[in-house]
């Protein structure tokens, strides 16, 4: 685990891993070369974020969707 946010750079993203960050170093080009990289991420947003649906994908019938 690296919690030092100057090692972050260092980060080689594995595919398949979930890596939790922490919204003080909120960093969206890190986060799509995660999601590029095949990882995943969990962080709590800033209240000053101002998130928007780009699109929703398709749910099955009985399904619910995430947001």
């Amino acid at each position: 685990m690296i919690s030092v946010p100057d090692e972050s750079p260092r980060i080689i993203f594995e595919a398949g891993v979930i890596y939790i960050t922490d919204r003080g170093y909120l960093d969206f080009e890190r986060l799509y070369a995660l999601d590029q990289a095949g990882g995943f991420f969990v962080t709590r947003a800033k209240r000053n974020l101002d998130a928007r649906r780009l699109y929703s994908a398709l749910v099955e019938r009985g399904q619910r969707p995430d947001l």
